[in-house]
This record gives structure tokens, C-alpha cells and sequence, in this order.
């Protein structure tokens, strides 16, 4: 009796394990405001985020250079971001 406890036990384990994974790497819809400055994004929170397009090639985000810009688009794991809109800007990086 014991043992099958511990086979179900596991099992659950298992199955527990791996939906976690499967939900971790679903896309997660978000929306940053930041600055563009030496042709990398800074969120207003600190975190440096690599902008894709859709494709998965890097945004060349010269265009905003010193401009806050807020972006709209999903976050992948790895902190791969896909933009969905385009680029607003704010006005200048502040």
C-alpha cells in the first residue's frame, strides 16, 4: 500500500512539474515605459530589455535615441520581448 502511495505521490510530483514548465514559457502580454540611450531600451523599473520584431530580429531602436518610448508586446523567457505596436514616444528621457 505504501509503495503505490508513493507511485501516485510521484506521479502527481510529475505532472505538477512539468505544467509549471509548460506555463512558465507561455508569451506574457506587457506594456514598459523606458529610454533609448546608446541604442539599448532601459525600462523605468532598471531592466534592459532586447526588443524582437515578430521574425525575431532585433529592433534597431536608434531612431529614440534619448527618447522615452513605451513599447507593447509579449515576454518570452530568456527576457525575449516582442513588440506588437509600434514604439510610442513620451518625449525626452528624463
Amino acid at each position: 500500500m505504501h509503495r503505490y502511495l508513493a507511485q501516485v505521490a510521484a506521479a502527481a510530483i510529475a505532472v505538477g512539474a512539468w505544467s509549471g514548465v509548460a506555463l512558465a514559457s507561455l508569451p506574457v502580454p506587457r506594456t514598459y515605459s523606458g529610454c533609448v540611450v546608446n541604442g539599448v531600451y532601459k525600462s523605468e523599473d532598471g531592466y534592459t530589455i532586447r526588443v524582437h520584431r515578430a521574425d525575431g530580429t532585433l529592433v534597431d531602436l536608434s531612431k529614440w535615441e534619448k527618447q522615452r518610448v513605451r513599447i507593447t508586446g509579449s515576454l518570452l523567457p530568456s527576457d525575449r520581448f516582442y513588440l506588437k505596436e509600434a514604439p510610442v514616444v513620451l518625449g525626452p528621457c528624463r
